[in-house]
């Protein structure tokens, strides 16, 4: 695949994607492309699109240039999900990168929120991937130990709760708020280490973060080669 300036184009920021494929095969890709694009940007806009892509690359699970066509697929995909424009030509795909500097029409709090929607793109496709789905469910599944049963929601407050007890607390007098708010939050830290378990539950520390981990808006990045474990505590 080439990606490379478009030379001809008014705007210096353009980018085009132009995969190394037969004519005729290009052609296929194009055509469908533009199909896609017509029909989704009057029923949902890029990110629907983005979808579609996604959903596309199905079709080509067999063919002889699958990798080439799938592959360009998900390119523009992950490209439009961060925000870029977009333009289906004849033989390549146009994209713009989208400007991070508030100008007429968009603000500084809209281009955060782009920014945040891009994030959780990535984030979202992780969670749908087996072993982190099998991960989850490990931590959400109780079990037993000498002491009863527990998850990882038993490291969890309810949080209707504690909105309740504040706002409770702030009816108090202001000399009794302090007291009355070391009762109600009273934080333990304890180090992620190799091996720590959760004095409460008997989970392990680390899964503990990393589940929580996973409801950043950031991914978790994971070194290529590196594996997953699944195994129960």
């Amino acid at each position: 695949m080439v990606l490379f300036e478009a030379e001809s184009a008014p705007i210096p920021d353009l980018r085009e994607v132009a995969p190394a494929l037969p004519p005729e095969v290009g052609r296929r890709l194009y055509e469908r492309l533009r199909d896609e694009d017509a029909r989704v940007r009057l029923e949902g806009g890029a990110e629907t699109f983005a979808d579609a892509l996604c959903e596309l690359i199905a079709e080509w699970d067999h063919d002889p240039h699958s990798l080439m066509l799938r592959t360009t697929c998900l390119l523009v995909a992950d490209l439009i999900e961060q925000g870029w424009d977009f333009q289906i030509g004849i033989d390549r795909v146009t994209l713009k990168p989208p400007g991070l500097e508030p100008g007429p029409g968009i603000t500084r709090e809209e281009i955060k929120q782009r920014i945040r929607r891009a994030l959780r793109a990535g984030r979202d496709r992780q969670l749908q991937e087996p072993l982190v789905r099998q991960f989850i469910q490990r931590m959400e599944r109780p079990f037993r130990r000498a002491q009863g049963r527990f998850s990882i929601f038993d490291v969890i407050d309810d949080g209707r709760e504690l909105e309740r007890q504040c706002l409770k607390t702030r009816q108090l007098p202001r000399e009794v708020q302090e007291r009355q708010l070391a009762r109600l939050i009273d934080p333990v830290v304890e180090a992620c280490e190799t091996g720590a378990k959760c004095t409460a539950t008997g989970l392990s520390r680390i899964d503990i973060w990393r589940y929580f981990r996973h409801t950043w808006s950031l991914e978790i990045p994971v070194d290529p080669g590196a594996t997953t474990a699944a195994a129960d505590p």
